[in-house]
């Protein structure tokens, strides 16, 4: 297969080969050709099947994302630096206890499903629905 952009390729047509006309006063026919390639197996049998609720949710996520970015400008310059130390300081603890109340509460009792069907076992039915 030669070069497309090679003049003497039939397919190509030069201005110069037009004698001087712009392409709008011509009636050109664009010609595609395909190459053969090289065909690859899926080695790993990775299924790439993305549907529309999951490419939604990662939208969501990173529209989340942005805003969360942004709005820590705006906590900065109102509390400072130290300001936002010390409530992530205080965020973090308080995640850090919930999740070790959480994986405390898995290992003593597990239930299959999440922390939906947990709350319905520890407290009540109608709290892991709410």
């Amino acid at each position: 297969m030669g070069n497309p952009m090679d003049s003497k390729n039939p397919e190509v047509i030069s201005l110069k080969d037009m004698g001087g006309k712009s392409p709008e006063n011509t009636s050109l026919h664009r010609v595609s050709t395909v190459e053969e390639g090289e065909i690859t197996y899926n080695v790993d049998s990775l299924q790439r099947h993305l549907g529309n609720r999951q490419i939604q949710l990662i939208a969501i996520g990173g529209s989340i994302g942005t805003a969360l970015f942004i709005s820590v400008g705006g906590a900065l310059h109102k509390g400072g630096p130290i300001g936002m130390l010390i409530a992530y300081t205080g965020y973090a603890c308080l995640l850090a206890l919930v999740s070790n109340g959480c994986a405390e509460m898995t290992i003593y009792m597990p239930v299959t499903g999440g922390y939906v069907r947990q709350a319905g076992k520890w407290v009540d039915d109608a709290f892991g629905f709410a």
